[in-house]
């Protein structure tokens, strides 16, 4: 049986999830033909997926991990340096030689690189004579001649475009290459990204030259991108950039000469479990591969599959998927996505002094004019309180004891307010909205005096248990959808708590996005939101 998949190893399992992977990885491993790590030895500190390792050690332990497995094994462990941001220099290329050595000699013999010109130089070749390098994806091989030159330069197995499993006719006609410059054909099969994705290459961008910033879905910048498509368009199911969950559809690429299906998961825990599933599917010789519900019917989906083997991702010309995209849009996780872009761009102001900035301020505004029923813990001076409040129309409740007085970490802002001055505050602003006061702990609420929540902000004591029970208590409050956000989702426990919470109480997730950036930043969203829309 042919080995065909590679796998990642993902840093982030636990002691129990990285012991069943090993002994997964091990019972299958026939179908495995190597399992691949973040190797970053210099110049390689940083690399597309973006995660940064938490210290020095890190980096020599995901190598010994790696070797560990390989030994348990028997599969072939293969080291990744994804990062067309280092500079292919002589200089580089002699400091990695010379960084590759220890690794090399411990037993790696697969390693993946970005760049032709070190191949074309015959350094690597000489100095790892048994080592194959496979070409990195990010070297945007699109065409047969895109893989000839990389073929010819040196590389033993390329990683071609994800695109191309929407171009059959293109994939065959690489595999003639074959015929004279025998080398593995790779296709990265799961990912989950949009075909063609207009910001891919930015999104590597960001990750292979990030430092000590968030993770690239954790950026505000994000948020125009697979967030907000996911919930705001009908279509996207059917133009990711996946295999289609048919065996034969996996089988028809390795009858037209695809070699090795490289698998989804290096630094996400949930995709490499479903790796892990469809590798065993496909080993137990299921029809499908993995689970997915793409919203139409049998006749349309058979029509869909062939369509898409030539399609090449033109959406903009085909439109097929648009045209027969099923199932309906969530209320209120689209327009959530929407505002989320848009309200930067909002003219509200409030002159309510508090611990916040001004884009909170428009976000917030933009979703009082969405929503009907109002609740915040944790009003201080009333700034947020007010901000959702202006110019609509809601009924709004407020929660506070107001005992304590509260000040930024950078100390720019240091408040004392009491009830007399939040009413004061907000008096300016209640327009058409009702307004019920409670000054006591949130634990102590009334809460038959609250209904139909369907728009919640919790900026109370931001510790994991306070943010969990805060969620619990005021759930059977909320509508059936309801948009939760939690201010200050830097802060360690926030958004563990919320998730807690939400999943404790019976929530269903429909739309989340982190928004974090510098701590206590008046620019951005001062020290980063936690926003998630539910369904009861």
């Amino acid at each position: 049986m042919a080995k065909i998949f590679s796998l990642p190893i993902n840093p982030k399992l636990s002691e129990t999830q990285f012991i069943e992977f090993v002994e997964f990885c091990d019972k299958y491993r026939d179908y495995i033909s190597d399992l691949y790590f973040t190797c970053r030895v210099p110049p390689f500190t940083q690399d597309a997926m973006g995660d940064v390792f938490m210290s020095e050690d890190d980096p020599q332990y995901m190598i010994d991990v790696a070797l560990y497995i390989q030994e348990k094994t028997g599969i072939t462990a293969s080291a990744t340096f994804n990062n067309i941001s280092v500079r292919p220099t002589q200089e580089n290329l002699d400091l990695w030689i010379e960084s590759f050595k220890p690794v090399y000699a411990k037993g790696v013999r697969l390693c993946t690189l970005p760049f032709n010109h070190w191949l074309m130089t015959g350094q690597i070749q000489k100095e790892f004579p048994e080592l194959e390098v496979r070409a990195s994806i990010l070297m945007d091989t699109k065409t047969p001649t895109d893989v000839y030159n990389v073929v010819t330069s040196g590389f033993h197995s390329v990683c071609i475009d994800r695109a191309l499993m929407r171009d059959h006719d293109t994939v065959k006609t690489i595999v003639k290459i074959k015929r004279k410059n025998p080398f593995k054909l790779v296709l990265l099969a799961n990912e989950g990204c949009l075909g063609k994705c207009p910001v891919m290459s930015e999104h590597y961008h960001y990750n292979n030259t990030r430092t000590t910033d968030s993770q690239y879905f954790n950026n505000p910048i994000s948020r125009v991108s697979c967030p907000r498509w996911d919930v705001t368009n009908k279509a996207v199911v059917l133009k990711t950039a996946d295999i289609p969950a048919w065996k034969e559809d996996w089988d028809e690429f390795i009858e037209m000469g695809v070699d090795i299906f490289k698998m989804h998961g290096r630094e996400n825990v949930k995709k490499i479990y479903e790796s892990m599933d469809i590798v065993r599917n496909y080993a137990q010789n299921k029809t499908m591969l993995y689970e997915i519900d793409l919203k139409i019917n049998e006749h349309t989906a058979s029509k869909w599959r062939k369509i898409i083997k030539t399609c090449k991702f033109e959406c903009w010309s085909c439109n097929f998927c648009d045209r027969v995209a099923g199932g309906k849009l969530d209320n209120k996780a689209p327009v959530v996505a929407d505002i989320l872009v848009t309200s930067v761009n909002s003219d509200f102001v409030t002159t309510v002094p508090g611990i916040s900035s001004a884009r909170i301020d428009k976000l917030l505004n933009e979703l009082g004019k969405i929503s009907t029923a109002y609740l915040e813990v944790g009003c201080l001076g009333g700034r947020t309180f007010c901000s959702t409040i202006a110019g609509n129309k809601l009924n709004a409740y407020a929660v506070d004891n107001w005992k304590e007085g509260v000040a930024a970490v950078n100390e720019s802002i240091n408040m004392t307010v009491t009830k007399e001055d939040f009413v004061r505050n907000i008096f300016p602003y209640k327009g058409e909205n009702t307004i019920k006061v409670f000054n006591c702990d949130f634990i102590d609420v009334d809460k038959t005096k609250i209904k139909d929540i369907d728009l919640f902000l919790y900026d109370g004591d931001h510790s994991y248990e306070s943010t969990k029970l805060a969620v619990e208590y005021f759930a059977d409050t909320f509508a059936k959808e309801c948009i939760l956000v939690f201010d200050d989702a830097n802060w360690q426990g926030v958004v563990d708590g919320a998730t807690a919470g939400i999943q404790k109480a019976g929530l269903t997730i429909k739309y989340e996005k982190r928004m974090l950036n510098d701590i206590e930043d008046e620019k951005m969203w001062w020290n980063g939101l936690y926003i998630v829309v539910v369904n009861k």
